[in-house]
């Protein structure tokens, strides 16, 4: 906030209707240029591989020695495993580090759901509510958001859509055009006179929120020193739960290193 990166957007939603009727006074923030830009300003002094998945990791005795899938080998004195846990224990199998049954059993408990998306550029206005979008919480479509209004797309109308779990499930494997067609009807009401969507494009999202939390904010299996579990199914979701796992990580590892 102090760097005038984020800034606070609402604090609540419409729920349809043309006035905002959903306000309950909890401040939500939004980043200039999008999310992308506010983790491009954290890590700007640090070594980040982009394009680059875990494949691997290996035990060394003072930390890990990690595989990606261009080859490369990165040693590290340790590993906070921050993707959807399905993915972690993915890595962990083919690593074959096994973990003790209780905690596998305790990492396989945690469960998402997934969300189809839409986001689509539009030729001109769409006219939602203040201050710029949409929440039905238990419709097929639950959340719509005019990204210009919002003021992460200065130069284009772009609206993002989020279909509901059970709509994400019954057309998940449905062709792409088929679900933006859907999506798109989502907020035909409230385009301008003469705006039309010029382009459209999906994004599927299987571990898009979680829907059972692990009970704590990280989680360090025993037997694997200097490995942490972490992420937005410990303890709370959303980007505030997953910072807050991230930092309780961090702290973990600390009084290892």
């Amino acid at each position: 906030l102090t760097e005038k990166l984020a800034y606070r957007w609402s604090t609540g939603w419409s729920q349809g209707s043309l006035n905002p009727v959903n306000l309950d006074s909890y401040p939500r923030y939004a980043v200039h240029g999008g999310m992308a830009a506010l983790a491009a300003y954290l890590a700007r002094e640090l070594d980040i591989r982009l394009r680059t998945r875990l494949v691997g990791l290996t035990p060394t005795g003072n930390g890990w020695l990690c595989q990606t899938d261009t080859g490369t080998e990165i040693s590290a004195r340790a590993v906070i495993l921050t993707p959807p846990v399905p993915q972690s224990l993915e890595i962990l199998g083919h690593s074959r580090i096994s973990l003790p049954d209780e905690d596998r059993a305790a990492l396989e408990k945690i469960t998402y759901a997934p969300c189809l998306a839409g986001v689509f550029r539009l030729s001109g206005p769409i006219h939602l509510p203040e201050p710029g979008a949409i929440q039905h919480s238990y419709a097929p479509v639950t959340w719509i958001a005019d990204n210009q209004q919002k003021g992460i797309s200065p130069d284009a109308p772009v609206v993002t859509v989020q279909a509901s779990e059970a709509f994400s499930r019954e057309y998940w494997d449905a062709a792409n055009a088929q679900i933006l067609r859907k999506l798109g009807l989502s907020f035909k009401a409230y385009l301008g006179r003469t705006s039309q969507i010029l382009q459209a494009r999906l994004i599927r999202w299987p571990f898009a929120r979680p829907t059972q939390f692990f009970p704590q904010t990280c989680f360090q299996p025993a037997d694997l020193p200097r490995l942490v579990f972490a992420g937005d199914a410990f303890g709370a979701a959303r980007i505030e739960g997953a910072v807050l796992s991230g930092a309780d990580a961090a702290t973990v590892l600390i009084q290892e290193l």
